[in-house]
Order: structure tokens, then C-alpha cells, then sequence
């Protein structure tokens, strides 16, 4: 019974952490979000290459996340 409601708690927790976090939905990007989806947008839809035709100092890791996500969701913010 304890662990039951130790898991149900846990649940709600997080469902309330991601209506919280849904919100966040609506808003633009910041600086720093723009710039990565910015080099992973016109590396996946127009070939750009990172560090060659758009450079920037962050680590590449960040552009794969972001193109990734270019190709899962579209070049939209959402």
C-alpha cells in the first residue's frame, strides 16, 4: 500500500510538472535557443554546414538535438 502511494504520488508530481512546464510552449525562443535552431534548421532543410557556412562557438551536440528535432517536428517552433 505505501509503495501504491508513493507511485501515485510520483505521477501526479510529474503530470503537474509538465502542465507547468506546457506553458513554456507559447513562448519564443530566447537568444541562445534561436541561434541553435537557427544552425539546425538550414543544416537539415538548405545543407548549411555548422562551422563552415554559419558559425557559431557552441559545442556540435547541441545543433544534432536540434536537428533532430528540425526533423521529428518541423522547422516550427512547436
Amino acid at each position: 500500500m505505501e509503495r501504491l502511494r508513493r507511485v501515485a504520488a510520483d505521477v501526479v508530481l510529474a503530470a503537474l510538472g509538465v502542465l507547468f512546464g506546457a506553458a513554456s510552449l507559447g513562448y519564443p525562443f530566447g537568444r541562445d535557443q534561436g541561434l541553435y535552431h537557427y544552425v539546425a534548421r538550414e543544416w537539415v532543410l538548405r545543407g548549411a554546414v555548422p562551422y563552415k557556412d554559419v558559425l557559431d562557438h557552441k559545442t556540435p551536440g547541441i545543433y544534432v538535438v536540434h536537428a533532430i528535432a528540425v526533423l521529428l517536428f518541423g522547422p516550427r517552433m512547436w
